[in-house]
C-alpha cells in the first residue's frame, strides 16, 4: 500500500482542527489614592476661603464700648474738659483720667458708626473743635503719657526694661498690669483709626504716632497682624511721605518677636503689590 507522506514539520493538516483555549481577560481599574495635601497648601486654601467670605473685616468686637441706654447717659466732652485732661496727665499719673481719655478716644474713633449719634458709647462731643482737640491730645502726648503711667513716673523711665536690641518692654514695668487693658484698648483703636483715615496729613501724623507705640505693640502679639495689615494698606495707597513711614514700621513689625504676622502678610501683600506701582511712578 502506498505510504502516506508525512507532513513537513510546522505544517498542520487542514482536516485537523485544533481548538485553542480561550483566555478571558478582565481589566480592573484601580483608583490611585490622591496625594495628601501638605499643611501649607491647606492653610492657603483656608485663607482664600476666608477672603471670599469677607475676612477683610476689622475684628474688634471684643473692644466694643458698652451701649448707652439713652443719650442722657453719655458724657458730653467739652473743650474745657479736654484741656483739663491734658493739664492733669502732663503733670502727674492719674489712672482714672487716663481711662477717661482712652474712652473718649475710643468714642472718637467710632464716631459715625452709629448714624444717629454724635459719639459712641459713654462719650459724645459737643463740637468738631472738641473732637480735634482730643485727637491732638492723643497724637501728641499719649505716647509719653502711657510710658510714664506704666513706669510709675517720669523718674523711672530710664529704668524701663529693654530687649537686647534696645527696644523698650513696657510689660516689664511695675505698673504694667494696672494699665495693660487701657494700653491695649488705645493701641487697638489707634489701628482702627488708621484704617478709617483718608486725609494724607492726618494719616502721616497717626503713622508717626504708631511708630512711637511699637514697644507697646510688642507686648500684644495678637494685635500685630492687624497693625501690619493697616501699615501695608497705608504703604500701598498713601502719599510718598506715608509710604516711607509705613515701610519703616513694616520692617520692624514683621520680626518674629512681634508675633506670627505671616498670615496677615500672605493675605494682604498680593493686593498691596498690585496697587503699589501707581505709588512708585516718578512724579
Amino acid at each position: 500500500m502506498p505510504s502516506r507522506k508525512a507532513a513537513p514539520l510546522g505544517v498542520v493538516a487542514r482536516s485537523a482542527s485544533i481548538e485553542r483555549p480561550r483566555v478571558h481577560l478582565s481589566v480592573v481599574v484601580v483608583a490611585m489614592p490622591k496625594p495628601k495635601k501638605q499643611k501649607r497648601e491647606r492653610e492657603v486654601e483656608r485663607e482664600m476661603e476666608y477672603e471670599e467670605v469677607g475676612g477683610d473685616a476689622f475684628d474688634d468686637a471684643e473692644e466694643a464700648p458698652p451701649a448707652s441706654s439713652s443719650a442722657a447717659d453719655a458724657v458730653t466732652v467739652t473743650g474745657a474738659m479736654v484741656a483739663a485732661w491734658r493739664k492733669e496727665l502732663l503733670r502727674s499719673e492719674k489712672a482714672a483720667t487716663l481711662k477717661k481719655v482712652v474712652g473718649a478716644f475710643r468714642a472718637a474713633v467710632r464716631l459715625g458708626d452709629d448714624e444717629d449719634s454724635a459719639g459712641s458709647g459713654e462719650y459724645v462731643f459737643e463740637s468738631a473743635h472738641t473732637f480735634n482737640a482730643l485727637i491732638q491730645l492723643c497724637l501728641q502726648e499719649m505716647h509719653g503719657i502711657l510710658r510714664r503711667h506704666v513706669a510709675g513716673g517720669a523718674a523711672k523711665l530710664e529704668a524701663m526694661p529693654k530687649t537686647r536690641s534696645g527696644v523698650e518692654r513696657p510689660d516689664g514695668c511695675a505698673h504694667w498690669k494696672k494699665h495693660q487693658a487701657v494700653a491695649r484698648s488705645y493701641l487697638l483703636h489707634a489701628i482702627l483709626f488708621l484704617r478709617k483715615l483718608s486725609e494724607p496729613a492726618m494719616t502721616l501724623a497717626l503713622l508717626q504716632h504708631l511708630q512711637k507705640l511699637l514697644p507697646f505693640a510688642l507686648t500684644f502679639p495678637a494685635l500685630c497682624p492687624k497693625l501690619l495689615k493697616e501699615l501695608l494698606r497705608a504703604w500701598s495707597a498713601g502719599p510718598h511721605e506715608c509710604t516711607l513711614v509705613a515701610f519703616a514700621q513694616i520692617r520692624v513689625v514683621r520680626l518674629p518677636q512681634f508675633g506670627d504676622c505671616g498670615r496677615a502678610i500672605r493675605r494682604a501683600i498680593p493686593r498691596r503689590v498690585r496697587a503699589a506701582p501707581r505709588n512708585c511712578a516718578p512724579p
